[in-house]
Parts: structure tokens; C-alpha cells; sequence
């Protein structure tokens, strides 16, 4: 406004003063909200970024199962390597007590360097030596073992004596020719697979062939055969009855009677007839008169 204005110019200037102040009271501002304000159906966009926040959740969960994986094989891990280090350690410083180890390196001028290595020389001669003659011993073990059991096997060799009196090579025959595995087996292992296979088939009992490994045991098993009347060594003695006569020298026994000592066994007694007492003998009394006058008289 300038200085020199009318009445009336001024009148209206402040009418439109006025409006205007009324006019911006009136109006309110809208709140400012921190979020956009989305409408009730989700766009395309709000789609897309909610499945991709779902899928990194996804990895992200993942990921920390993989780390947890790694973190309990390293602990796995590191617990072994502990465990290898203390038995390397611990082996190695067994080792470092001895003070001799083998070696071909020798002072060869030096003379007990020479010593040294001509005692090497001959403990490892003998000892080679000595395997190849337990090498050889065993081949030849092996081929008489396949010699002899053809042998029996092609003329039936039949077995005889007890299994516990058979050593182990004989129990090899026997196995042998029942196809009984023997392999690495002990003497009383030979002896429980036998009784076993005997007793799984008693038929072989019977068999010729080994027959013989159990006869002498149906022999002590046998009870002695007694005649049907005992003869004069019988344990009780048959009583002569005194009305039997007695044989004169013409009916003697061909075989002479031997009289064996016998056992104390309790005999019930004979009943005998009661034998008499022996009574005194009476003196002899006078012979008296039957007449009373001559009593007197004779006394």
C-alpha cells in the first residue's frame, strides 16, 4: 500500500486482509504419516518384494544351519587330532628311550663297528635260515598229511583205540576222512567237533571203519557172564549134607580145587540139634537088703 490512498481504497484492502487471514485459519494440514498409507489389494510390487523377502529369510536360515554344521566338525575334528597328538607324542617318546634301533650304517673303521656288523651279519643268516627251514618243515608236514589221507581214504583204513588217547595228528585223520573242518583247530577242540559228529550220527558207530574207536568201550561196559551154579569159589560155599557121601579116590575132579580167601559176609547159623551137658559121674551106692534085720548087721 502506498502512503496518499484513499478511504475507500483502504476499506477494501483491508476486506481482502482479512478473507485471506480467515480463509488460511480455516484451512488444516493434513497429517504427515511416516509410512505411505497402501490400499486394501496389494500391487504387483508389494508381491514381489514379500516373496523376496521370504526366500532371503529362507537363505538366511540356511546359511546358519550350515554354520552350526561346521562349527560341530571342527570341534569333532580338533577333539581327534588331540587325541592322535597325545598318542604320537606319547609313542614317540617311548621310542626315544631306547638307545639302540637297527641300521646297516656302520664305522667299518673302527673294530667294534666290525664286530658289530659281523654279529648282524649272522643273527640275521640264522634267523632267515631258521624260516626257511619252518617254511619248509611245514610244506613237507602239509604234503605227507595229503599223502596219508589218500592212503586211508583209497584202502578205508579203519581206526582203532580211544579218541582221548589219539594225539592231534590222528584226530586230523579222523576228521579228515569225515569231512570235518580243522583248520587252526586245537587238540580239544578236535576232540568236542569228533564226539559231536559221532554223537549227531550214531550210525557211524556201527561203521567198520570206526568201529574200533568205541569197542573198547562196549567191552568195559559189558557185565561178566557168571556160570548158573557157582563153583567152589563162590563167596558162599555149598554145605555138605552128612548124608551125601563122600567121593573116594576113584571120583576125584580132574582140576585141582583152589580155596580162595573170602570176604566177610554175615551167614545166618545153621540151626543145630542142642548138644548135651556133661553131668558128674555118681559114685556107686551100696546094694542094701530089701530084709530090715540086715542093716545093722552089714554096717
Amino acid at each position: 500500500m502506498s502512503a496518499f490512498s484513499t478511504p475507500g481504497s483502504s476499506s477494501t484492502s483491508m476486506t481482502r486482509l482479512q478473507t485471506r487471514q480467515s480463509s488460511r485459519v480455516s484451512i488444516t494440514p493434513t497429517p504427515i504419516t511416516p509410512t505411505p498409507s497402501f490400499s486394501s489389494r496389494p500391487t504387483l510390487r508389494d508381491i514381489s518384494a514379500a516373496r523376496r523377502i521370504a526366500e532371503l529369510e529362507k537363505e538366511l536360515a540356511v546359511m546358519k544351519a550350515e554354520r552350526d554344521a561346521a562349527n560341530v566338525h571342527a570341534v569333532i575334528s580338533g577333539q581327534e587330532v588331540a587325541i592322535w597328538k597325545h598318542r604320537f607324542n606319547k609313542k614317540a617318546e617311548k621310542k626315544d628311550t631306547t638307545k639302540r634301533f637297527p641300521t646297516d650304517a656302520r664305522i667299518l673303521t673302527s673294530r667294534e663297528g666290525k664286530k658289530e656288523a659281523v654279529a648282524d651279519a649272522a643273527k640275521k643268516a640264522a634267523k632267515k635260515k631258521a624260516e626257511a627251514e619252518r617254511k619248509k618243515k611245514k610244506q613237507d608236514t602239509e604234503r605227507e598229511d595229503i599223502l596219508r589221507h589218500a592212503v586211508q581214504e583209497s584202502e578205508s583204513t579203519a581206526f582203532s583205540g580211544s579218541l582221548t588217547s589219539k594225539n592231534k595228528r590222528d584226530l586230523i585223520d579222523i576228521a579228515f576222512s569225515l569231512d570235518i573242518e580243522t583248520d587252526g583247530a586245537s587238540l580239544n577242540v578236535l576232540h568236542v567237533r569228533l564226539n559231536a559228529h559221532f554223537d549227531a550220527n550214531p550210525s557211524l558207530k556201527e561203521n567198520p571203519r570206526y568201529i574200533g574207536l568205541f569197542s573198547w568201550k562196549c567191552k568195559r561196559d559189558d557185565p561178566p557172564k557168571e556160570n548158573a551154579e557157582p563153583g567152589p569159589s563162590s563167596t558162599h560155599p555149598r554145605l555138605s549134607s552128612p548124608s551125601t557121601p563122600t567121593p573116594g579116590p576113584s571120583h576125584r575132579s580132574p582140576s585141582p580145587i583152589l580155596h580162595y580167601p573170602q570176604p566177610f559176609t554175615y551167614q545166618f547159623p545153621v540151626p543145630v540139634q542142642p548138644r548135651p551137658v556133661p553131668r558128674p559121674v555118681p559114685h556107686p551106692i551100696p546094694h542094701l537088703s530089701h530084709d530090715p534085720a540086715t542093716y545093722f548087721t552089714d554096717i
